[in-house]
C-alpha cells in the first residue's frame, strides 16, 4: 500500500503538469489519481505517459461541474491503495515547510496521541500572486511565482485516509463517514465540511496556490468554467482581487535543483523516443 497520493481534475494543464508531478513525487507523494475533463492542449497524452509507468492512474470525464464527483470516484478507487490520498488542483503545491517530506509531516501530525483517530487533515492555502509577470515564459512555475499575501488564507484542501471519505459538497473540505472527522494540524478537530476553518495554521503543512499566476496566464484561466460550479468569472477583477504579491516566500525553492533535473532527464527522454 502506498502512504501518499494525490487526487485531482485537471483541463488543458499540459505547460504545469509535468512540473507539478515531480515536485510531489519529491516531497513524498507516490502515485496520482487524475481525471482529465476534456484537455485538448496535450494534458492526456502526459497523463498517459506517466500511467504506463504505474506512477499516474488515469481516466477521462466530459462536462461541467465535475469536480466533486471526480474527488469521490478517486476516492473509491484509491481505497485500499493508499493510506492517505490529498484532493488537490493543479496549481496548488503541498508543502512542509518544517519536515524533510509530506510523509514526514503526515506522521508527525496524526502520530501524536490524541491525533490518531483523525481520518483526515485539512491544509491551509497560502495565494501566490503573478510576480509582476505579465505573460507565460517557460519558467517553472515554482521558480517564477516567489511573492504572496502576508497571511495564510482559511481556505483549506483535505488529505484524507480515503475509505472514511462520504462526499464533497465543495473542493475544500471532505465529509467524513460514520464518526470519522479530520483535524488540523494542532489537532483541532474541523467541523464537518468547513471549507474555510480558522485560525489558518501552516507552520508544518500547507498550499502554495498559484492561483493567478501571470496576469496572461490568469485571463486564460477564467475563460474556462470553474470545475466545481461550472460559473465562469470576470478575468479583470478576479486578477485584482487574487495577485497577492505582499511578502517574498521561498521556501519551497530548496526543492528546485532536485526538480529541474528530473525534468530535464525527462526532456532528454522524450527527445530520445
Amino acid at each position: 500500500m502506498d502512504y501518499l497520493s494525490i487526487a485531482a481534475i485537471v483541463k488543458d494543464e499540459a505547460p504545469y503538469l509535468r512540473e507539478w508531478i515531480e515536485y510531489h513525487r519529491i516531497v513524498g507523494v507516490e502515485r496520482f489519481y487524475i481525471i482529465d475533463n476534456g484537455s485538448q492542449d496535450g494534458t492526456l497524452e502526459i497523463l498517459q505517459a506517466y500511467q504506463r509507468e504505474g506512477i499516474v492512474h488515469s481516466a477521462t470525464i466530459e462536462g461541467s461541474r465535475k469536480q466533486m464527483l471526480a474527488y469521490v470516484a478517486a476516492a473509491r478507487h484509491a481505497d485500499r491503495k493508499t493510506e492517505w490520498l490529498a484532493f488537490i488542483d493543479a496549481d496548488e503545491f503541498l508543502l512542509s515547510p518544517a519536515c524533510p517530506s509530506l510523509p514526514a509531516a503526515i506522521e508527525a501530525i496524526t502520530q501524536r496521541p490524541e491525533n490518531r483517530r483523525a481520518a483526515g487533515l485539512v491544509a491551509h492555502w497560502r495565494l501566490f500572486g503573478s510576480s509582476g509577470h505579465e505573460s507565460f515564459d517557460g519558467t517553472l512555475v515554482t521558480e517564477r511565482f516567489t511573492k504572496a499575501a502576508a497571511e495564510f488564507d482559511p481556505h483549506v484542501k483535505t488529505i484524507a485516509r480515503p475509505g472514511c471519505i462520504k462526499y464533497f459538497f465543495d473542493p475544500y473540505a471532505g465529509w467524513y463517514s460514520d464518526r470519522h472527522f479530520a483535524i488540523d494540524e494542532d489537532g483541532r478537530r474541523i467541523r464537518q465540511g468547513d471549507p474555510h476553518p480558522e485560525p489558518a495554521v501552516a507552520r508544518d503543512l500547507r498550499i502554495n496556490h498559484y492561483v493567478t499566476k501571470s496576469r496572461g496566464e490568469c485571463t486564460q484561466k477564467v475563460m474556462r468554467s470553474r470545475a466545481d460550479n461550472g460559473e465562469m468569472r470576470d478575468a479583470a477583477s478576479f486578477f485584482v482581487s487574487h495577485d497577492r504579491n505582499d511578502i517574498e516566500d521561498l521556501a519551497i525553492q530548496v526543492y528546485l535543483p532536485e526538480l529541474k533535473k528530473r525534468l530535464g532527464v525527462i526532456q532528454t527522454e522524450l527527445a530520445v523516443s
